[in-house]
């Protein structure tokens, strides 16, 4: 039995959920090919097979085909794919559309730009045209079944939640000094970046023992306030941003976090939220999204409000808590690939 996992966008931080698929087929009996845009070239080690999409290319025989992080080429790939070889095929929708409604009032409220939302209208445009092609659909978490059976479930009504899996990237917990409340995301009104800003920036000269770091891929300089320079200079604000991340400074971020901010306003998955606990790392989540239902008094701690006041004084009592790096680990087991082997199975028999 061959399977094929299908990325034909290039997003560097898919990387992780690509290579976690791939063991999961393996250890299914699968032979397994990514099947990939060229971007990803040399990004993966010697052990995955690949082949890279090309114009005209023959594409490889297989009997299960998963398309993850969505493209514009996914329906004309799957259709070939199965006009030659009638195979499964399944499509991971990270995050499903949630409304027009919905997305009017979060422009309203200045949680997004109207262009957000126009991006998204395109995005969904050719989500549904995948959605009404594959046979099953699977959604990160339960917020997002719930999202999806609102408004998508019309496109196809064969969808099961099944998280976002990953290979444990730490295994043995290193001795590292966690010293910062931490930021690790793109950064943007969705992700409450300017929230957090707003609270480091009132808190930063009133609380001497805060250390912050911002590790992203986003150009910060729209949100950026100009009194947090001299933190940046005096080494209380480490900034990494601007540019792709490796999985590995991403892990090494977290790493080194005291807690790490997932005060997401909307959220249906979030593979920082996995990393973090395979990390060791404790969060702050809000209560809208699907975030809080990982979450215990083990492994974090859920804000109701987005008073700033309340917020900081969240995070300090994570502060004074015990961090116990074992305990935030087993939030990780949800997210390990090798306990979502006989939830495949299972998905693939029917």
């Amino acid at each position: 039995m061959r399977a094929v996992i299908i990325s034909a966008k290039f997003t560097p931080g898919h990387i992780s959920h690509l290579m976690a698929f791939y063991k999961l087929y393996l250890e299914l009996g699968y032979s397994v090919t990514l099947l990939l845009a060229e971007q990803y070239e040399g990004r993966f080690s010697k052990e995955y097979s690949i082949e890279y999409l090309k114009e005209n290319m023959v594409l490889p025989f297989t009997d299960i085909a998963l398309v993850y992080n969505m493209s514009t080429l996914d329906t004309k790939l799957l259709k070939s794919l199965k006009r030659e070889n009638n195979c499964k095929t399944l499509f991971v929708y990270h995050e499903p559309w949630y409304g027009l409604k919905k997305w009017m009032r979060d422009i309203v409220e200045r949680k997004v730009k109207p262009i957000v939302l126009l991006k998204n209208i395109g995005i969904h445009f050719f989500a549904k045209r995948l959605l009404k092609y594959v046979d099953i659909v699977l959604l990160p978490s339960s917020k997002a079944e719930k999202v999806y059976e609102n408004y998508d479930q019309k496109y196809n009504r064969t969808y099961r939640v099944f998280p976002l899996i990953f290979t444990d990237e730490i295994g043995h917990m290193p001795d590292v000094e966690r010293k910062y409340l931490s930021f690790v995301a793109t950064a943007d009104k969705e992700k409450n970046f300017p929230l957090f800003l707003n609270m480091v920036a009132k808190y930063l000269p009133l609380d001497q023992s805060l250390n912050v770091q911002i590790v992203t891929r986003t150009d910060i300089s729209s949100f950026w306030k100009n009194e947090l320079d001299t933190y940046v200079k005096n080494g209380r604000i480490l900034l990494q941003t601007g540019n792709d991340l490796t999985n590995k400074e991403v892990n090494k971020a977290l790493l080194r976090s005291k807690c790490t901010w997932l005060y997401y306003y909307h959220s249906t998955q979030s593979g920082v939220l996995a990393r973090a606990f395979m990390c060791g790392s404790p969060v702050i989540v809000s209560k809208a999204g699907c975030l809080q239902e990982y979450i215990n008094d083990d492994n974090g701690i859920v804000g109701e409000s987005d008073d700033i006041d309340n917020l900081y004084q969240l995070y300090r009592n994570l502060c004074y808590r015990n961090i116990d790096t074992e305990k935030i680990r087993q939030g990780f087991a949800v997210f390990f690939y090798k306990n979502s082997l006989e939830k495949m199975r299972k998905i693939l028999e029917e």
